[in-house]
């Protein structure tokens, strides 16, 4: 398995988006090839906390366009 791994397979790997074949491949080149201070292990473990990070995230609208939505809703 000596195909090279980007940066860009590693976001896909660590949203699932990879097919079997590509998924271990990046294994192999992350945990079996790489060493401890490899920049795309690195890469690979910022990306998994990025994403729980991102997961973390609540989206909520302010007070003032639940006030708007419901003073539209009423007039209409």
């Amino acid at each position: 398995m000596n195909k090279l791994v980007s940066f860009y397979d590693i976001i896909r790997y660590v949203y699932e988006e990879t097919s079997v074949e590509e998924q271990m491949n990046i294994e192999y080149a992350l945990f079996v090839e790489a060493d401890d201070d490899s920049e795309l292990l690195q890469f690979f473990y910022e990306c998994i906390q990025t994403k729980s990070d991102l997961n973390k995230l609540v989206f909520e609208p302010s007070s003032a366009v639940i006030d708007n939505i419901m003073a539209y809703s009423v007039a209409c």
